[in-house]
């Protein structure tokens, strides 16, 4: 027998042996509860809870193993293909709900109640028959809880990244602590504070973990839609067994420690299953085009079997003619040459063959070529050919058609003025003063690659005999070099595709994170309604706004608020944005009430980092609660729009935008307003992207209609004063017109 067998029977003993003991002790239990003698001391739970965990231990490791055995894949040992886990999923469910009803229909009374003895508080077994269910549906629902945890944990772990595994781990000791906490209570105890903290964690790690769906993305339109029919019965069977057999209270009477964990792992599954259906309905869409562009590089292969591979150009040069070559015959030699833009060749003169030639319109155009691949051909005898025979790129460039040279010798292209005698003495070789050419070339065929009328590069094709070009030849050669082209540019297309999802990939990414860098809800002030809102021209832009508390403690006396615009749009607008919250978040606590101090600072440290042409305009403001005032400071930014005293009006102030000036003027055009605040006054802090958006006429929205808005909302709260002004400018813009710049709006309201 070998270890591997032997372990197998050790595990399967140690279940056996301990689920005897452990059934004994229930029905001991069982009959002491009947008796109402049962004190239900704390070693003799623990007792409990030591053979269930020993029995669960072994169960893991032998399903594990199974797992291991029965789906092993030589090219990744820990992969399970999420259709199949789905299939074993449901039947399993199938299979449990179907026994527990079984059980259910021949013993009826296999029930708990909630009873109460000694001062306790606890589940009780009806009968013996519900200590049979209760191992029976812990052992089937664990045994399908344990499966679909390992099968989980290796879909989780699927293109891993280096915190996934630590993530994954910490959820399970989080999980295992959280259960170890409960151990030796009674069924049905209430949670102690440990247990919390414990569960809150293995809470936070379960959400962490359930959105590692990265296996989605690769799969086939009809898998995904196979593992959405499969998760919509298991989410069914879900719901039948745990709101059709009340599962819990079984699992707690068999152990406290096995049955949170259980039924902790039951939320996860859950969970996950949840999250891998959403994440195959978002991801479904685009199926149809990730399959149809996988789907247009097979075929693209299929037709280019000449081609090694379709994403590296060079070997595409390389493997076009060396397939031209051998396809054409023997002592045949060929290279390519790659048709250079003049913006590239100018960076790098003198390293291409320059051609000049006439385009159709009459003009002097001149082109470049590099050659990129050659075969049997040295570099001297291409050298020669582009001296004595420049004629057939200049036609291949007229024309985009091919150029033929049937004899090398009495080409009249080549040779004009030799008289017919002549060139039969030299193509003899009779005459001493015509001798053999230096370069063995009979004939060439140059052969132009285009693509939607662009050019490529040409295919020269030569062999050592003259007129050995028939026109089975010059199709062959036009096949090979219209499956390089399309080769070639589905190559250069892929390349701009992948750069193209790649920077929207990080584009929203940095999105997202700005995001996060915003506000999530107003600062809860109280007599104060605030609400900021911002939304980008781009992925991501240079609009910033923010609350601050200025004082510690619980209660709030003063709060700072801030909006800025930082000169430009997109990510180098971004970057600049989150820099500047870093300094106003550190200014803001070491000057609370000195805002004019703080721009000062803020102004000196930017413009040490801030680029040649950028600045940032800015507002501040800081309200006192108590003083019931608001303290305002401009560095060359939009005034603030207020209706107080029921009197609309804009609060100007002079300033200069932040990184224009190293101090010395910005310290002296900056200045300071205190404004006293009632009850109703509102306060709108804004971005030129408000005033600017313009309609159809061209004409903006302008201060006085943002005015009059805000004069008009003065009766709302902050929200709605908030989606009123965005609204109007939105009804402004919507026929015709356009939103120029990143929209960002912040209001307070005196309560």
């Amino acid at each position: 027998m070998s270890s591997k067998k032997r372990i197998t029977y050790l595990f399967a003993f140690v279940i056996v042996l301990c689920e005897m003991f452990l059934l004994g002790l229930d029905v001991s239990i069982f009959y002491a509860i009947k008796a109402k003698t049962y004190l239900l001391p704390s070693g003799f739970i623990y007792l409990k809870d030591i053979l269930a965990s020993l029995v669960f231990i072994a169960l893991y490791a032998l399903i594990r193993k199974g797992i291991r055995l029965n789906r092993n894949d030589q090219t990744n040992p820990i992969w399970i293909e999420p259709s199949r886990g789905a299939w074993d999923a449901m039947v399993t469910l199938v299979l449990i709900i179907g026994a527990i009803f079984v059980y259910d229909q021949t013993f009826p009374e296999a029930v708990y109640r909630r009873i109460s003895n000694f001062g306790l508080d606890f589940y009780a077994p009806e009968s013996l028959y519900t200590i049979f269910k209760s191992h029976f549906i812990t052992l089937l629902l664990g045994s399908a809880l344990l499966a679909g945890l390992i099968t989980i944990e290796r879909l989780i772990l699927y293109k891993r990244t280096k915190n996934t595994a630590i993530n994954f781990a910490l959820f399970i000791i989080a999980l295992f602590g959280f259960s170890f906490s409960m151990a030796g209570t009674v069924p049905g105890a209430q949670f102690s504070p440990i247990s919390l903290g414990l569960g809150i964690t293995a809470l936070i790690l379960m959400f962490i973990n359930a959105f590692r769906v990265s296996w989605i993305l690769p799969m086939s339109r009809q898998d995904k839609w196979q593992i959405m029919g499969l998760t919509v019965i298991i989410g069914i069977c879900g719901l039948i067994l745990l709101n059709g057999f009340h599962f819990p209270p079984y699992l707690l009477w068999y152990s406290s420690f096995v049955g949170h964990f259980l039924l902790s792992l039951t939320a996860f599954v859950t969970l996950y299953f949840c999250v891998s259906f959403l994440g195959i309905l978002i991801y479904l869409p685009s199926s149809r085009d990730f399959e149809r562009k996988s789907e247009e590089v097979r075929k693209l292969y299929k037709m280019s079997k000449f081609i090694t591979d379709v994403f590296d150009e060079d070997k595409i040069y390389t493997s076009l003619i060396r397939f031209v070559c051998e396809s054409i015959g023997e002592n045949s030699l060929g290279w390519f040459d790659l048709y250079v833009p003049n913006s590239v060749s100018e960076k790098a003169a003198g390293t291409f063959h320059t051609v000049h030639y006439t385009d159709v319109s009459g003009t002097k155009q001149v082109a470049h070529f590099r050659t990129v691949a050659t075969n049997n051909v040295s570099s001297n005898i291409i050298a020669e050919m582009q001296r004595s025979a420049g004629f057939i790129w200049q036609q291949v460039l007229e024309k985009k058609d091919i150029v033929q040279v049937d004899d090398m010798v009495t080409d009249k292209r080549l040779n004009a003025k030799i008289p017919p005698i002549h060139a039969v003495l030299k193509r003899l070789n009779i005459r001493k003063r015509h001798p053999k050419p230096l370069f063995p070339i009979g004939s060439i065929v140059s052969v132009p690659l285009t693509m939607r009328s662009e050019l490529i590069g040409i295919i020269h094709v030569a062999k050592d005999v003259e007129f050995s070009f028939i026109r089975e030849d010059l199709e062959l050669i036009t096949i090979f070099a219209d499956q390089a082209a399309i080769a070639i540019d589905n190559s250069r297309l892929i390349k701009q595709l992948i750069g193209k999802e790649r920077l929207e990939q990080q584009l929203e990414i940095a999105r997202e994170i700005q995001s996060r860098l915003l506000p999530q809800e107003p600062l809860q002030v109280p007599g104060f309604d605030m609400a900021g809102i911002s939304e980008p021209a781009y992925e991501v832009g240079g609009d910033y706004y923010d609350f601050f508390q200025l004082d510690d403690g619980d209660e709030i006396s003063r709060f700072g608020i801030v909006i800025a615009d930082v000169s430009g749009k997109g990510t180098s607008a971004a970057f600049y944005m989150a820099e500047l919250k870093g300094i106003i978040q550190s200014l803001c606590k070491v000057y609370p009430d000195a805002p004019r101090d703080l721009l000062k600072k803020a102004n000196e440290t930017l413009s040490q980092s801030l680029g040649k042409n950028a600045y940032i305009s800015l507002l501040y403001g800081v309200v006192d609660v108590k003083e019931n005032t608001l303290s305002l400071v401009n560095a060359g930014h939009c005034p603030a729009a207020a209706v107080m005293n029921k009197n609309p009006s804009y609060l100007k102030l002079q300033g200069l935008a932040l990184g224009l000036d190293t101090g010395k003027i910005f310290n002296q055009v900056v200045s300071k307003n205190i404004y006293p605040l009632a009850d109703g006054d509102v306060i709108v802090f804004y971005t030129d992207g408000v005033v600017e958006a313009i309609n159809h006429e061209g004409k903006q929205f302008g201060y006085d209609r943002l005015l009059k808005i805000v004069n008009q909302s003065r009766e709302k709260n902050a929200k709605d004063i908030t989606n009123d002004i965005f609204t109007a400018v939105n009804d402004f813009t919507k026929t015709g017109g356009a939103v120029r710049d990143d929209l960002t709006l912040v209001v307070v309201k005196k309560l």
